[in-house]
């Protein structure tokens, strides 16, 4: 929750040159997401919402597996359709928390 907040609050933003989504965390951080420790940040400013995912299984030709944090009542609904669809790859963690995979 400490990174998801200081999303929340700007403090952490995306700063991969290469892609506009990515932020590599500072190294403060325990590493919390495989494969270079990045998370991946998307925002609403005007709805204000975010979501941001930590990469699990990282696959360049295959499928990922994130834990994904969303305030943004779109996204949240689209991650309940994928768990009621396959709930042996995707399932709910807590509010506003969810395990999905994608191919």
């Amino acid at each position: 929750m400490e990174i998801v907040e200081k999303v929340q609050k700007g403090e952490l933003n995306p700063n991969v040159s290469w892609n506009d989504y990515l932020c590599e965390l500072p190294f403060k951080f325990p590493i919390v997401s495989m494969s270079g420790n990045d998370i991946g940040i998307s925002r609403n400013d005007s709805a204000q919402t975010i979501t941001v995912e930590f990469f699990v299984l990282r696959g360049m030709l295959s499928s990922s597996t994130f834990f994904m944090y969303s305030n943004d009542n779109e996204t949240l609904k689209n991650f309940d359709a994928m768990t009621a669809e396959n709930s042996k790859r995707n399932w709910k963690i807590r509010e506003n928390w969810y395990r999905i995979g994608k191919d």
